[in-house]
């Protein structure tokens, strides 16, 4: 097996892995944030004449916008990886980047 050959299917290998477990598992989890981001709202709406239930929802919230964060976070370093070393693009897309970024002299 030849470098080109190898290289596409490492590329192949990536962007399945990338588009069938990364992405649906961090839409998985950021859809988890915002229930809790949501159900914190609720709580702390619904109890506002009881301190403890409006901790409770303001501790809801609180960790459901941090999670939200994270899983922004985490598909935003992919996409970079992906886009930084070239990964998901097919092969004629990166024959035309290396004519385009090719110097002229």
């Amino acid at each position: 097996m030849n470098n080109i050959a190898a290289s596409a299917a490492a590329d192949k290998l990536i962007e399945n892995i990338s588009g069938v477990i990364v992405n649906p598992l961090i839409v998985l989890m950021f859809t988890f944030a915002l229930v809790a981001f949501l159900w914190g709202v609720r709580a702390y709406i619904t109890g506002a004449d009881n301190p403890e239930v409006r901790a409770k929802g303001a501790n809801g919230i609180l960790w459901g916008i941090i999670g939200m964060a994270l899983m922004f976070m985490a598909f935003t370093i992919v996409k970079i990886s992906i886009n930084t070393f070239g990964l998901g693009q097919d092969t004629q897309t990166k024959e035309d980047m290396k004519k385009v970024l090719k110097p002229t002299r």
